[in-house]
């Protein structure tokens, strides 16, 4: 099951745009003298009546601007149950889609809520909907994002559904980037050994090892998750790890990218690692094949007595190790 955007519904609301900076309000400024008083007392200083009244008034504090951002839309998939959120620019549009979602999802099926954000761009995407629900609702495991003029698909999808939701995207919404699931693997060797691979009766698990080994995925810049831009390159090596022959063990050894954080660069090997096996499962490869350990630490992932080891300046890629079958 997808973790839900907004696990359970609730009311809609709007955000003011003032809702991200506070408003004083300034005081009416009262004259404590009658005004034939005050008169005599500007008369014997000296001064121009204006001068006087020239009390300093407190000043607002400027609210600070908000950059305008991409209207979005996340739906998940969860064994025919639509969880979405995301948020839109106007009231008609959140309308709009709630509406489209209600009938492509009846029964309560869908649910979530879509907030209203005046500093919102304009969701092109947000007629032409319908065929694309339709289709998505075969994708169970799956979640679909549109924003801006991206549309992204993540999660377990298997061929032919993916297929039909790329094919329902393209005709609702040409001009759209198909980004993550929805876009062509690259045209690498490693890709192209990977298909074959698994495509092949009981391939070699040698053979394998290193195909996955010359295959480039990408993270995202600062964390362990995958990119989406690697995710159709994952699904693909799922499919060649899937195929080996059984009792193949792998381990993965997340990539050391080193920074002034040593202590944080070990960690983030690790945890790239246990993201890559997380997307190797979702795309359909058993648990149980998949071992993980970040760079310098001992097979079993412990760290070593000595430490950490200093890794090279240009940092260590990612790799996979062959593991001898157990028992």
């Amino acid at each position: 099951m997808l973790n839900s955007p907004h696990p359970q519904r609730s009311a809609s609301r709007s955000l003011p745009p003032s809702s991200f900076g506070s408003r004083l309000r300034d005081g009416a400024l009262r004259l404590p003298l009658l005004a034939a008083m005050a008169a005599l007392a500007l008369i014997a200083s000296g001064c121009r009546r204006d001068d006087a009244a020239r009390t300093p008034t407190p000043k607002t504090a400027a609210e600070p601007e908000r950059a305008p951002f991409d209207a979005h839309l996340t739906l998940a998939n969860n064994a025919g149950r639509i969880d979405f959120g995301g948020a839109v620019a106007d009231d008609a549009t959140r309308t709009a889609l709630d509406g489209a979602l209600q009938t492509a999802y009846p029964g309560g099926r869908a649910t979530g809520a879509i907030e209203v954000d005046a500093v919102a761009r304009p969701a092109a995407w947000s007629t032409g909907l319908a065929p694309v629900l339709k289709a998505f609702e075969a994708a169970q495991g799956a979640a679909l994002r549109f924003e801006g003029d991206r549309v992204v698909l993540s999660g377990r999808v298997d061929d032919a559904t993916r297929a039909s939701l790329r094919d329902a995207i393209r005709a609702a919404f040409p001009n759209a980037k198909l980004e993550g699931l929805l876009a062509e693997a690259e045209n690498t060797p490693a890709n192209a050994e990977l298909q074959a691979l698994a495509a092949a009766p009981n391939p070699d698990a040698v053979k394998l090892t290193r195909a996955l080994n010359l295959m480039q995925v990408r993270f995202d810049e600062g964390k362990g998750s995958v990119s989406e831009a690697s995710l159709t390159t994952v699904a693909q090596a799922a499919k060649a790890i899937a195929a080996a022959p059984p009792g193949t063990r792998l381990r993965i050894v997340g990539p050391m990218v080193p920074s002034k954080d040593s202590g944080n660069d070990s960690f983030l090997s690790k945890q790239r690692a246990e993201a890559l096996k997380a997307q190797l499962i979702l795309s359909g490869v058993n648990p149980a094949v998949i071992e993980t350990r970040g760079w310098g630490q001992n097979p079993d992932g412990s760290t070593p007595d000595t430490g950490t080891p200093t890794p090279p300046a240009a940092g260590v890629p990612m790799r996979f190790e062959l593991l001898p079958p157990q028992g």
